[in-house]
C-alpha cells in the first residue's frame, strides 16, 4: 500500500512539474495586444503616447517611403480569439488529457507620419481602407513585411 501511495505521489508530482513548465513557457511568449489595449488610440496621437498605451514591442517595425515622404510602420499581433489545445500527460498508471488555451492572433498595423498616428487596423484591411493614402501604402507595407 505504501509503495502505491509513493508511486501515485510521484505521478502527481511529475504532472504538476509538467503543468508548471507549460505555464512558464506560455507566459514567456509575447502576448498579443487586445482591442481593450487600443480603445484610447485616436488619429494624430503622438508616438510617445502611443507607446505608453501599448506597452509591448512590435513584432516588426520599419520605414517606408511614398512620394518623398517617410512613414513609420509597426506591426503587432492582435488577439482575435483563443484556441483550446490538449496535452496528453503520461504516468505509470495511464494518462491524462490536459486542456489549455492559446491566443489566436492576426497582424495589426499602425502607420505613423511625423510621429503622428495616421492609421491602424488589421494588415489585410489596409488594401481596402477608406483613406486613399493608406491604400497606396498597403502594397509597400506588404512588400516590406513579407
Amino acid at each position: 500500500m505504501k509503495e502505491k501511495k509513493e508511486r501515485l505521489l510521484t505521478s502527481v508530482l511529475k504532472l504538476s512539474v509538467l503543468l508548471l513548465a507549460v505555464m512558464i513557457f506560455s507566459s514567456c511568449a509575447k502576448p498579443p495586444i487586445k482591442m481593450d489595449d487600443i480603445q484610447t488610440v485616436e488619429p494624430g496621437i503622438d508616438y510617445g503616447k502611443f507607446k505608453s498605451l501599448i506597452k509591448r514591442k512590435p513584432t516588426s517595425s520599419f520605414s517606408i517611403q511614398h512620394k518623398d515622404l517617410a512613414y513609420a510602420v509597426e506591426i503587432y499581433p492582435m488577439q482575435t480569439g483563443t484556441s483550446t489545445q490538449y496535452m496528453y500527460v503520461y504516468s505509470p498508471y495511464g494518462g491524462n488529457v490536459v486542456p489549455y488555451s492559446v491566443p489566436v492572433s492576426e497582424d495589426y498595423v499602425f502607420i505613423f507620419h511625423n510621429d503622428q498616428l495616421i492609421y491602424w487596423g488589421f494588415i489585410n484591411e489596409c488594401h481596402k481602407a477608406d483613406d486613399e493614402l493608406v491604400r497606396q501604402l498597403a502594397p509597400l507595407i506588404s512588400e516590406q513585411y513579407e
